[in-house]
């Protein structure tokens, strides 16, 4: 080897060497500067690493507070459309209640009729059973006089004028009132009468059995009845009176 490059090879291994102990000494050195402005990360506070230290829990996440949500009532939900339905529905409940109501009125009334005709039949048939009693005289049964005379049995029923009546145990107390006629009316109006224990006609009405309509004749009727006056009794008593009518 030469000397030039003996000396070569010694100066950069000095050279090497100095440049090392540079890097030693100065190099790897950190000053607190450069300490302070990193991230510091705490391992406790124990100096030696031991010890107990405290944990703090992470906080615990709040759930947000919903406010509730107001459920509305059934009222609350009927609309204008709602209430008029039920309003028709009422409507129709109370119009079909007075319909029924009506109903249950007028068979009432039917029934009030119809046990008041079978009540004033049987009146009558027993008046003709009781005058059948007293035994009836040749002809007609009754009798015929002139006048306004009183004529057959004079207890239950008789004839005067073309007109009879008949009241079981009852008879005339003087003539039998005739109804205005003028003459242009043909046929019968049977007037049922209420007679009280005096012998007083109470109550009046047109009989089944009439077979003339006219108003004027039928009231006439009515008020010569009210006129009639009957022997007393121990009771009411029920009857008729019936109209002959002939064309003049």
């Amino acid at each position: 080897m030469k000397k030039s490059e003996l000396y070569a090879s010694v100066g950069t291994v000095v050279v090497c060497g100095i440049v090392l102990a540079i890097l030693l000494l100065f190099g790897f050195s950190i000053s607190k500067k450069d300490i302070d402005e990193g991230l510091m990360v705490s391992f406790g506070e124990e100096i030696e690493g031991f010890g107990q230290s405290e944990l703090v829990a992470p906080p615990t996440a709040v759930a947000p507070v919903v406010p509730p949500v107001s459920t509305p009532k059934n009222e609350d939900l009927m609309t204008q459309d709602d209430e008029s339905v039920v309003l028709a529905a009422k409507e129709k409940e109370k119009k079909r209640k007075e319909e029924e109501r009506q109903r249950l009125l007028e068979e009432q009334r039917r029934q009030e009729q119809q046990r008041i005709a079978a009540e004033n039949q049987r009146k009558i048939d027993q008046a003709k059973a009781a005058a059948g009693a007293f035994g009836k005289s040749p002809g007609a049964g009754s009798g015929n006089t002139t006048g306004d005379a009183m004529q057959g049995n004079p207890a239950g029923s008789g004839s005067s004028g073309g007109h009879s009546w008949s009241l079981a145990g009852r008879s005339l107390n003087g003539g039998l009132p005739k109804p205005a006629y003028n003459g242009d009316q043909e046929g019968r109006i049977i007037v049922n009468i209420r007679v009280d224990r005096a012998g007083n006609v109470t109550d009046v009405s047109i009989a089944s059995g009439s077979n003339i309509s006219n108003k004027e004749l039928r009231d006439a009727s009515l008020q010569a009845a009210k006129r009639t006056k009957f022997t007393a009794g121990s009771d009411v008593a029920m009857g008729t009176i019936t109209y002959q009518f002939r064309l003049n």
